[in-house]
């Protein structure tokens, strides 16, 4: 549950006012984000693992095109894959530049 703290006149003859909490019904993700509605919360819980899985199948050593680039070490050039975090953000730029 999310707490919520307003302002409150509860009677208008004496002007007594104060801070009230309450209690309004939230959702929570898996990445800590709050929503109000069960709806966003789970539009987004959705859209965060599509991101998540599309990352996992293109950086898997089994999928002949890979995310990265090259670097020089030593006496040769080695091949350096992208970090999951960077793949994860570029790929959710992606999907929102696309829906846009």
């Amino acid at each position: 549950m999310n707490n919520i703290a307003y302002l409150y006149d509860e009677d208008k003859s004496k002007n007594e006012t104060g801070v009230r909490t309450v209690t309004v019904p939230a959702y929570q993700t898996s990445d800590g984000k709050i929503f109000n509605s069960k709806k966003e919360a789970e539009e987004h819980e959705t859209n965060e693992q599509l991101i998540k899985n599309l990352v996992e199948n293109y950086q898997t050593w089994k999928n002949p095109v890979q995310v990265g680039g090259w670097t020089v070490r030593g006496m040769g050039d080695e091949f350096v894959r992208a970090d999951r975090r960077t793949m994860e953000s570029y790929t959710r730029y992606i999907i929102s530049k696309i829906k846009g």
